[in-house]
């Protein structure tokens, strides 16, 4: 009950809140488009090459992922940026507070992250609330994290590969290329 006091009047009246109904109601699925991008479990690597990415929320009425979209479902998120970004050149800002999105006609919600100029480890986090992991996402996870990185030798191809023989004072080739984290060639670089 809400009491407002003016002059000598008082009128009451009732005011009822209503929590939203936090997990349960909603399953969610997220998914991440950028070009390069790494899965690293549910986080991504970003080239630095890579100057959008895009998160995805699609929001079900059941469980399990399924044609069983929720049009005009409401989620709420949270963006954050790690201590390494240029936040001047990225898009959205810091969005600390959760905010309100509402779904598409395909139950689907999109956050379009930008940055004009990437830096090695800027990390940015999208968590999505308000609903529950869809339970046959084989991450079952609402949280999504971003992180740019220069490239790195990763792997090692040998060619010719396994065991092979040779002649004594024989002239064999061994080739070795070497690759990063995004499976591009490794060039000019002392590994």
């Amino acid at each position: 009950t809400v009491t407002v006091r003016f002059g000598s009047s008082a009128p009451t009246a009732t005011l009822v809140v209503v929590a939203p109904t936090g997990t349960g109601a909603l399953y969610g699925n997220v998914s991440v488009t950028a070009t390069g991008k790494v899965a690293s479990s549910t986080n991504y690597l970003l080239p630095l090459t890579t100057k959008s990415a895009t998160v995805k929320l699609t929001v079900y009425s059941t469980a399990a992922i399924s044609t069983s979209v929720s049009a005009s479902a409401t989620a709420y998120y949270t963006l954050t940026y790690g201590t390494g970004c240029n936040k001047g050149d990225m898009t959205p800002t810091n969005v600390t507070s959760a905010k309100k999105v509402t779904t598409n006609a395909d139950g689907v919600v999109s956050i379009d992250i930008a940055s004009t100029t990437p830096v090695d480890t800027c990390a940015v986090t999208v968590t999505f609330s308000g609903l529950s992991a869809a339970t046959s996402d084989t991450n079952s996870s609402l949280v999504r994290t971003l992180t740019w990185q220069k490239p790195a030798a990763a792997s090692v191809v040998v060619s010719p590969s396994g065991d092979f023989k040779s002649a004594l004072l024989a002239t064999n080739k061994v080739t070795y290329s070497i690759y990063d984290q995004f499976g591009a060639p490794f060039v000019g670089k002392v590994v």
